[in-house]
């Protein structure tokens, strides 16, 4: 990437002087914060000027309440002399928080992380897993310490590849094929992004079709609505270098004919990684993602408002990532160290967005959004799965039962055809189209904001593989003795998995003084068709083995909040869980499906903000998905666990003391802390690794039943610092109960992370991030074969100029 780098950078820079960048100018880089401080975060930390907004918020009567005077109270965004914010309408339509400073409002539990919350984050590697650490509910297994290929559940759910949780961009489904393989192996990129949000609860289930746990949602760059340019640049070890760029602008066209916009961005990143080969090779990546905007407003003053934007991006990468992990003892010595046999494994993705949106309001409180939309990916990891016919996951979980393969796998010559190295090569697509339409009445006192949805989405796996083999030499390098035949091996090397959905959501938020309530109902008819082709049949001549069924679900739900005074109030919600089972299911096996309750309290002040919520989840039918990176054999296989409860505790707290004390300088200080217990209520045996034989009571693997996290800053308009601590307790990688044996357990740890930030000059500020300052060394997970570590410490600094 670094010739790539190098001319990106070139083109930024002649952009940024073309602009006026290094002119004197009083505009500060990136908005940083005003004197006396940010809102602080984690959670709902308000955007410009919303903190004066919240202060005022529950002091408004009940009256104006209902009146649907305001973007919180009446839903439709209408202000005193009728005008509307176009913006403001396309946030409560697409976006999962709805209008960012408003977040307090919702009847349930729901996160926004904005532009300035993101900043101490992006500064460094962009690691989603760090980003989320700041928020409760969550639950996350780290993987290859970059989370270039994310775990993230919500509430109990499970983690392994994100697929328990509906993950979207800019509100539109971002995991490859969302209903027939929803494993995130694709994951759009949280360094470019400038705000996340995550809502859980009730109040979620118009994001399907999983909600079971959550939905998550990541924001783009949003079209500006002037010049702007931003630029940064930085560097660390491992020969860690990034660059971010974004330029926008905006024109009016002519004199009453509306404003054209646009925005182009890119953001690359490679490290040659911590990890260490015995040859000495990259274990690290390489990934450049760009993404262009195009947007047409017409004027204010027109009759029917509206908003068209054209949205297009790219990404692609290459990792030296492998499956395989370290013993116990190998873990011991070098926790960073990779096996020889490692050294083949590549993974190369392409990933290709395409939607087109399109805002129309047709009255004063009716608004229309329609959204077309298309994601093409590719992938192929190239890597390491069995030794003298035994997996990788069983030789690393008994190395002396195996000691002949453990050998092999360490360097030790063997014979040819030893080693089989996959080659996991899948296409997928995901294409749709959503109309979503809002409509805001006053019936009396009370204000509604109704909203119907559609979505016509259609997806595919394409599964075309195959298994080379290898010989180990004396030296340690791998020769190929055999190549593979793509598909030869039938069964879930040579199948397409395919789905159809249909998706229906009505939701009504209702304002009656101080309470809202928010019911809705959300339908689902899905059909998925495996089509499985023979090991005889690589060139896909022969007519397949075709399985079908079909799936329908109604999801219903409600949520309720009470404001008591001009800070507290109190919410609570129960709602359907769903999660589809997807393609090739046997006749026995049952979608996932839950019963989800949540109550809770807010505290909502100028420059301070508090939640508690105690949720319990109840699950009729949990469901398991035998993957390789679960440590199973990828046949994609389901599994029922039956009964399942999922309950805990989740809180945060955060406060801008310097603002609040009217110092100087701010001080933010933010609190996140989450507890959770996940079980098993029946007893069975499973084929599923991570389950196995169960017995009631077990909790369910890679849950850690607490976790919290501590931010403390300082800041002035010229610098700023923070440190930020994550703690995990330990965690099962397996089901059991009881003490846990230490080889089925990962590490309890805390991860403590430093950013600090100087203005330069005009537009020109220098920043540091240390991740790890503390060096912690820990074992993550021990998935998906054998024991792996966390990002060692490490520091990247750089620049970055505004306009």
């Amino acid at each position: 990437m670094s010739r790539r780098l190098l001319r990106t950078c070139c083109t930024a820079l002649v952009i940024a002087v073309s602009a006026g960048l290094f002119t004197p100018s009083t505009v500060p880089a990136e908005e940083p914060a005003p004197e006396g401080g940010s809102a602080p975060e984690g959670g709902s930390a308000p955007e410009k000027g919303a903190a004066a907004d919240a202060e005022t918020t529950g002091a408004e009567t009940a009256e104006a309440r209902t009146a649907g005077r305001t973007a919180a109270e009446g839903g439709v965004v209408v202000v005193a002399d009728g005008s509307v914010s176009i913006p403001e309408r396309i946030a409560r339509r697409i976006r999962v928080t709805g209008v960012p400073n408003r977040v307090d409002q919702i009847p349930g539990s729901a996160d926004h992380l904005d532009f300035r919350a993101l900043e101490n984050q992006n500064q460094g590697m962009g690691d989603i897993h760090r980003i989320l650490f700041r928020l409760p509910g969550i639950n996350i297994t780290e993987e290859d310490g970059y989370g270039l290929r994310p775990n993230i559940g919500m509430r109990g759910t499970g983690t392994e590849r994100s697929a328990s949780n509906t993950v979207m961009e800019d509100g539109i489904l971002a995991a490859p094929a969302p209903y027939s393989a929803p494993s995130a192996y694709y994951f759009p990129i949280a360094g470019r992004m400038e705000g996340v949000e995550v809502r859980k609860g009730s109040s979620q289930i118009k994001f399907g079709p999983r909600t079971n746990g959550g939905a998550l949602n990541l924001l783009s760059t949003s079209v500006p609505d002037d010049l702007r340019f931003r630029l940064r640049i930085a560097g660390g070890e491992d020969r860690t270098r990034k660059l971010h760029a974004s330029y926008g602008d905006a024109r009016a066209i002519g004199t009453g004919a509306g404003t054209l916009a646009w925005l182009f961005e890119t953001y690359q990143i490679e490290s040659t990684g911590f990890k260490e080969l015995p040859n000495g090779d990259d274990t690290g990546f390489d990934l450049a993602d760009y993404m262009g905007k195009l947007q047409y407003r017409t004027p204010a003053s027109a009759r029917f408002p509206q908003e068209f934007t054209i949205k297009a991006g790219r990404t692609d990468e290459t990792s030296h990532i492998t499956y395989l992990g370290l013993t116990e003892a190998d873990f011991a010595a070098n926790p960073y160290s990779r096996y020889a046999a490692s050294q083949e494994d590549e993974m190369t993705t392409d990933h290709e967005q395409y939607s087109f949106r399109h805002f129309f309001q047709a009255g004063e409180n009716l608004d229309f959004t329609s959204t077309v939309y298309r994601n093409n990916f590719s992938r192929n990891w190239y890597k390491l799965d069995k030794v003298d016919g035994a997996s990788i996951a069983a030789i690393l979980e008994d190395p002396e039962a195996n000691a002949d393969a453990f050998a092999i796998v360490k360097g030790g010559a063997s014979g040819d055809d030893a080693l089989a190295v996959k080659a996991n090569n899948r296409a997928y697509y995901s294409r749709g189209v959503e109309l979503i339409t809002g409509y805001g009445l006053r019936a009396g006192r009370t204000w509604h904001d109704l909203e119907f949805g559609i979505r016509l989405h259609e997806d595919e796996e394409d599964r075309f593989q195959h298994s080379d083999l290898y010989r180990m030499e004396e030296d340690g390098s791998m020769v190929l003795t055999t190549a593979g035949t793509p598909g030869a091996a039938g069964g879930g090397d040579n199948r397409v998995n395919s789905a159809r959905a249909l998706a229906l959501f009505a939701q009504d938020r209702i304002v009656a003084g101080d309470f809202t309530i928010i019911p809705g109902i959300r339908f689902e008819t899905i059909d998925t068709k495996r089509e499985q082709y023979g090991a005889d049949d690589a060139d896909r001549s022969q007519a397949p083995t075709t399985s079908r069924a079909t799936t329908r679900a109604v999801v219903p739900g409600a949520g309720i909040s009470y404001q008591w005074n001009r800070a507290v109030s109190t919410f609570g919600g129960v709602h359907k869980g769903f999660a589809p089972p997807g393609p090739g299911m046997s006749d026995d096996t049952e979608a996932e499906t839950s019963v989800n309750y949540e109550l809770g309290s807010r505290y909502e002040r100028r420059h301070m903000q508090a939640r508690a919520v105690a949720f319990y989840n109840r699950y009729d039918n949990l469901l398991g998905k035998d993957t390789f990176s679960s440590g199973g054999t990828g046949s994609g296989d389901l599994f029922n666990a039956g009964k399942v409860n999922a309950y805990g505790f989740e809180t945060n707290f955060g406060i801008d003391a310097g603002r609040r004390l009217a110092w100087p300088f701010g001080v933010p200080v933010s609190f996140a802390y989450t507890y959770t217990i996940a079980e098993f209520q029946s007893s069975f045996d499973s084929d599923f690794g991570p389950w196995g034989a169960v017995e009631a009571g077990d909790r369910l693997p890679y849950i850690p039943e607490h976790q919290f996290s501590v931010g403390l800053g300082l800041e002035r308009s010229r610098w700023r610092a923070e440190a930020f601590g994550n703690y995990m307790s330990e965690m099962r990688t397996e089901a059991g109960q009881g003490t846990i044996p230490d080889d089925e357990r990962t590490d309890a740890r805390i991860i403590l992370d430093v950013t600090g930030e100087l203005s330069l000059a005009d537009n020109v500020r220098g920043f540091l991030s240390i991740h790890n300052i503390l060096d912690e060394t820990y074992n993550s997970a021990r998935r998906p074969a054998g024991l792996r570590p966390g990002l060692p410490r490490r520091f990247i600094t750089g620049v970055k100029f505004g306009l």
